[in-house]
Parts: structure tokens; C-alpha cells; sequence
């Protein structure tokens, strides 16, 4: 049994890796314009129960979506996985702390986007300061 841990212990290690893989590389904007993603993970930060954040790629090449309480706007660029988000804004409505905290820190993470990585099933967004992804899955509505 001892002799079997080791090679046990790799197939599991092999098996987590293999489904972290993308399914090829990002695909240019032109071809994500007209999906949109929710927001599942960010961190080790918990989303309120009541928010929904979400990102949409839009055919002019820039991003849209949910903040949480208000919506937002902003232009990127995509060269290879090497993402910027510039001229981020957003409407001003003012809803609950926990809300308002939640969008603070989603668009502060989407302004120091540097990298994203995307597959059929997850995008994630790499951004500069922060140890984990924002993680989004494809909106089915």
C-alpha cells in the first residue's frame, strides 16, 4: 500500500492539472463579442448572496456589465492572454455597504486586470495584486 501512495498521490496531482488547462489559446475579442459571464469567484472574498456581477464583451471591442449595485463601462484590449482595461466608469446609484464593498473591489480588480485565460466553461482574470483570479462562468440568460 506505502508503494502505491506515491503513484496515487501523481495521477491525482496529474488529474487536477489536466482540468485546469484552457481549452486552446484565448481567442481574440472579435470572436468573445456577444458573450457575457457571471461572476462565481473572487478570492477568498465572499459575494453577497444578492449580487449579480456580471461581464459582457461587446462587438466595439470594450466590456460591459454588473457591478453589484451599478453598472459599468470600459474599453480593453486582448493580445494573447495579455488583457488591459482602460477607461473603466459606472453609473452612480449608492446601494447596501456590503454591496457597495463588493463593487469596489470587483471593478479595482477588473481596473489591474494584466491576463486572461478562458475556456468552454470558466474566464478567468488575472489581476495585478491579487493571489486568485476573478473566476466567471458563461450566463445562460
Amino acid at each position: 500500500m506505502r508503494r502505491s501512495l506515491p503513484c496515487i498521490f501523481c495521477l491525482v496531482i496529474f488529474l487536477c492539472l489536466s482540468a485546469c488547462r484552457t481549452a486552446g489559446p484565448t481567442p481574440p475579442l472579435e470572436q468573445l463579442a456577444g458573450t457575457s459571464w457571471r461572476l462565481q469567484e473572487m478570492g477568498d472574498e465572499s459575494i453577497p448572496p444578492e449580487v449579480r456581477t456580471t461581464l459582457a464583451f461587446q462587438r466595439d471591442g470594450g466590456i460591459t456589465g454588473q457591478a453589484g449595485c451599478n453598472l459599468y463601462y470600459a474599453a480593453c484590449r486582448l493580445d494573447g492572454e495579455d488583457l488591459t482595461v482602460s477607461a473603466l466608469g459606472s453609473t452612480r446609484k449608492i446601494c447596501a455597504p456590503a454591496v457597495m464593498d463588493h463593487e469596489n473591489r470587483f471593478l479595482a480588480a477588473l481596473k489591474s486586470a494584466r491576463r486572461m485565460v478562458i475556456s468552454e466553461t470558466h474566464l478567468l482574470i488575472f489581476s495585478e495584486g491579487l493571489e486568485v483570479p476573478l473566476g466567471f462562468t458563461p450566463l445562460d440568460d
